[in-house]
């Protein structure tokens, strides 16, 4: 068996000396506590265990490994994925890797929209989870001064 110095799971290169449960971690959007019960299906599933180092598996186990990701719907009950009531498509799912980037940007544009009071806090640079402002977040009065 050929070990392997990088493994591409999910577009994210991932060093091979790694174990398993380690490893899934890399991939943003997954954490330890969903790492872990990732672990117990690939256990379940592909008799992989969880120390075993990602360079050391096949290529056909990375490819299910894979497949497992890309469909954790199926796997996990919903408290335990990051996209519950999709409220375009109304979907539970679990996003990874860039998606979560581009779904953040398409709340903050949708709540900018509608003119919600999160989406105005958005617009103006403030914080929006209800943070203090009279001594900290005080940047953006220097750039404010300097356009006059």
């Amino acid at each position: 068996m050929v070990k392997q110095e990088m493994v591409r799971l999910v577009n994210t290169d991932i060093p091979g000396e790694l174990p398993l449960v380690r490893a899934l971690i890399r991939i943003k959007g997954i954490g330890w506590n969903l790492s872990k019960a990732i672990c117990n299906i690939i256990e379940e599933t592909l008799n992989i265990d969880r120390n075993t180092l990602i360079g050391d598996l096949e290529e056909d186990q990375i490819q299910k490994i894979g497949e497992i990701l890309e469909n954790l719907e199926k796997y996990l009950p919903p408290w335990l994925l990051n996209r519950r009531f999709d409220p375009v498509t109304g979907e539970t799912k679990h996003l990874m890797g860039a998606d979560i980037d581009v779904a953040i940007e398409l709340d903050i544009d949708r709540m900018k929209r509608i003119k919600c009071f999160r989406g105005i806090r958005h617009m103006w640079g403030l914080p929006v989870r209800g943070q203090r402002t009279r001594s900290s977040f005080r940047s953006w009065k220097k750039h404010k001064s300097r356009v006059k």
